[in-house]
């Protein structure tokens, strides 16, 4: 087991803060987040270009006071609304005209969430014994007020329990039971959720989706 460990020391660069939070945003959502880019010691110095290894992640530096031999710069990072869901840990490269520090490496992470995301994505249930029972909880995530209609499951050894009322949420929790059969081995069952959207995704009109596999 390999532990990747990465450091930068370089006393006349600040960075506030340190790193670049993007936080949680939606999917075809773009964001915007800025941090302070100062250096002491040098009254030329200079970003030159702010490089990236992610297409979907643009940074770019604005010098905005010069005082003596302390420079500062505002970086602006955008992520576009392309970016694909999942997390997004990357290093945008500040690239400047020191000799001894031409790219200076800022992190930058946050997450790209679906509209309608499940939590945990697995669900563990243990070792059971033949008829035995386990309940656990799932979490049902929307970016917007939405309705489960209803849950089902491809094995009657599962049995979720859909929410009841008509009120839109964004946030569900359902309970998930299952009985174990009479034969021992490792069953499969795919819940499948009919959900209800009182927005879609682009004209605002009444939508709805499953998520049946």
């Amino acid at each position: 087991m390999q532990l990747h460990v990465k450091v930068y020391v370089h006393g006349d660069v600040l960075l506030e803060p340190a790193s670049v939070a993007l936080g949680s945003v939606g999917k075809g959502t773009p964001a915007e987040r800025a941090i302070r880019v100062t250096h002491t010691g040098r009254g030329d110095w200079q970003i030159l270009k702010v490089a990236s290894d992610n297409p979907h992640v643009v940074g770019t530096a604005t010098e905005v006071s010069l005082q003596g031999g302390r420079v500062a710069y505002d970086l602006k990072v955008v992520l576009d609304k392309d970016a694909p869901v999942g997390h997004v840990r990357e290093y945008l490269s500040l690239v400047t005209n020191h000799p001894q520090a031409k790219q200076i490496p800022v992190p930058v992470e946050g997450q790209v969430l679906a509209a309608i995301s499940v939590s945990p994505a697995s669900l563990f249930l243990g070792v059971l014994q033949p008829g035995q029972s386990i309940t656990k909880q799932i979490v049902v995530r929307g970016q917007k007020p939405f309705r489960i209609e209803s849950i089902s499951a491809d094995c009657k050894c599962l049995q979720p329990t859909a929410p009841k009322g008509d009120e839109a949420k964004s946030l569900y929790l359902v309970p998930v039971r299952f009985t174990a059969g009479e034969k021992t081995g490792r069953p499969s069952p795919i819940p499948c959720a009919k959900r209800a959207m009182p927005w879609g995704p682009t004209d605002g009109r009444p939508s709805g989706g499953s998520s049946c596999r």
